[in-house]
């Protein structure tokens, strides 16, 4: 399957800017990572070996795996997340996640539409889905704002200490064609 997203390339950020993640900063997403719950929440099960830097470059090498960033002049990164293609006409909007400090600011309202706002320039994706935690309101108030709508609770719960956690699955269906 080709699609028509530009690959990595090393930019320097200007004022404020969105585009395509270097992993030259993947220190500082991985360091926003504090505790085990946060690392459940922003990767669900595809860390579950732990937040090492060689996992994450695998991982960010795959070929389905198309990351973003946000960045401002002296302030840095701001913003990590990924669109991960599953089929031609559908891809997931996963790893979302905000400098903690600049958290509950509308970064990652912005952040999410700058991504959509580049699917719909550069592919023809029916619609985007992405997995939640039931328990994460700030999350599902953000996707609800961007106009995700509940789609299905998925069977396989997630455990952290001793609660289970519920995975939702949001969709969002994308006009048809790519001048939207």
């Amino acid at each position: 399957m080709t699609i028509s997203i530009p690959k990595r390339k090393k930019r320097t950020f200007q004022q404020n800017e969105f585009g395509c993640f270097d992993l030259g900063n993947a220190c500082d997403v991985l360091d926003w990572i504090k505790s085990e719950e946060e690392r459940l929440h922003w990767s669900g099960n595809t860390f579950s070996k732990g937040l090492l830097m060689n996992l994450f470059k695998i991982h960010h090498n795959r070929s389905d795996v198309y990351a973003f960033a946000y960045s401002k002049c002296l302030i840095g990164l701001k913003a990590y997340g990924e669109l991960v293609v599953k089929t031609k006409k559908q891809a997931c909007l996963c790893r979302i996640i905000i400098k903690p400090e600049l958290r509950n600011q509308g970064i990652g309202k912005y952040f999410c539409d700058e991504i959509l706002r580049f699917d719909r320039d550069k592919t023809d994706f029916l619609s985007i889905c992405l997995n939640t935690f039931e328990n994460n309101l700030a999350a599902r108030k953000c996707y609800e704002f961007l106009d995700f709508r509940f789609f299905k609770s998925r069977a396989d719960r997630r455990r952290f200490d001793s609660s289970i956690l519920s995975v939702t699955v949001m969709k969002k269906i994308l006009p048809h064609g790519k001048k939207r």
